[in-house]
């Protein structure tokens, strides 16, 4: 998902077509995804900062692939407070540490 900044769309649209992945924009009216998707990017990036990654000579594909892996696991399964649930328990209905379906009411 991104915003519809146009700050880097050449790089990105050249990423994801690289990566084969599909590009979801947000609306821009819709001010509540585009705030979600912002700290979503300033967790990534602060992920990406502490990787090592950057010091690395070379990088190859299958430590991106990793690196992305990991970074969306650990977005998902990060407690919120307002959500009073990690994103994977609000959308998969699961438990991201354990295979434990959520009942309909979020209780375990």
């Amino acid at each position: 998902m991104c915003d519809n900044g146009s700050e880097f769309e050449l790089h990105l649209k050249a990423l994801c077509k690289q990566y084969q992945i599909g590009r979801k924009p947000t609306t821009s009216k819709n001010l509540q995804a585009n705030a979600i998707l912002e700290r979503e990017h300033g967790v990534f990036n602060d992920m990406l900062r502490t990787s090592g990654l950057d010091d690395s000579d070379s990088i190859d594909d299958l430590q991106i692939d990793q690196f992305i892996t990991n970074a969306a696991w650990a977005i998902r399964s990060t407690y919120h407070i307002v959500l009073k649930a990690t994103p994977g328990e609000a959308i998969f209905r699961r438990d991201m540490l354990f295979d434990i379906r959520l009942s309909p009411t979020g209780v375990r």
